[in-house]
């Protein structure tokens, strides 16, 4: 399974080029404006460049984990035979005080939201037997260097305040869990629209104090913040029961197994970088 991934420098999309590597599966990376030495130049909203990579590397799976550009990336997975992987948000339900299953109606909250509603249904319409719908929820983890857990780890270290919102309730998603997810529905074929996130539901309060927590760092630290203006739904529940049938309910860690692992992995590597540095 060749698999492209646009988007190669973000969270979810260098996540996903990592599982490939891992699998030994063929795969390229693209990015735009964060230069990397694996992956292709290419803007989205340059079609033609588009198709051409897409005809030259005839990828099995065209994984669209960047922003922008996704009527080109349709036409170019169409043209050439490709099954198109998209990545959803968690805000097209809008307010969910019951677990919304794939097929439940839309009511999306926000620019974000519609758009993606909006290009799921493109999706949906041009590629109805050849693609893959991921939605997901505050995406963690990684190798990305932005990752939300590192920033709150390091300033919690340094003593530091962190204001953190009390409101809004996401689905925390450890990245390396969603990619191997992703790539095992690529896997067996399966097509349509699939929920795929944690198992649990937190603000982002909570999640900075789990990480405090399992850090052993000060938790009182972390400031309590209430968002204003913000337009996103406040309440999000992703309802997990179609990948947990094919995959088990192990499948996508807790926040707090998913925090040990990278606490764990963290501790390995500072023996390597010190013996690198002497």
């Amino acid at each position: 399974m060749r698999c492209l991934v646009l988007g190669g420098t973000g969270r979810i999309g260098s996540t996903l080029l990592s599982a490939c590597f891992q699998r030994g599966l063929p795969h390229l990376g693209t990015y735009y404006r964060r230069y990397n030495s694996n992956c292709e130049p290419l803007d989205l909203f340059d079609g033609d460049s588009l198709n051409t990579l897409v005809g030259d590397y005839q990828p099995d799976a065209v994984v669209c984990a960047a922003l922008g550009g996704v009527d080109n990336v349709i036409a170019a997975s169409k043209a050439n035979g490709s099954k198109l992987v998209y990545f959803s948000g968690d805000g097209l339900f809008g307010e969910s005080r019951v677990a919304k299953r794939e097929d439940d109606p839309l009511k999306p909250i926000g620019e974000l939201a519609e758009r993606q509603a909006a290009e799921e249904r493109a999706i949906r319409e041009q590629l109805p037997t050849a693609h893959l719908i991921i939605r997901t929820s505050r995406v963690y983890g990684g190798e990305h260097r932005a990752d939300p857990v590192r920033f709150i780890r390091k300033t919690l270290a340094k003593g530091q305040t962190w204001a953190a919102d009390t409101a809004r309730f996401t689905m925390p998603t450890y990245a390396p869990d969603l990619a191997e997810v992703t790539l095992d529905l690529l896997k067996h074929g399966h097509t349509g629209t699939f929920h795929v996130v944690g198992p649990e539901r937190h603000t982002d309060f909570s999640f900075a104090r789990m990480i405090a927590h399992v850090h052993d760092l000060d938790a009182d630290l972390i400031e309590p913040l209430l968002e204003e203006g913000d337009t996103r739904p406040t309440q999000v529940w992703l309802d997990r029961f179609k990948v947990r049938s094919l995959f088990g309910a192990n499948a996508l860690r807790t926040v707090g197994s998913a925090l040990r692992m990278m606490r764990d992995e963290q501790f390995q590597l500072q023996p390597l970088r010190a013996a690198r540095a002497a």
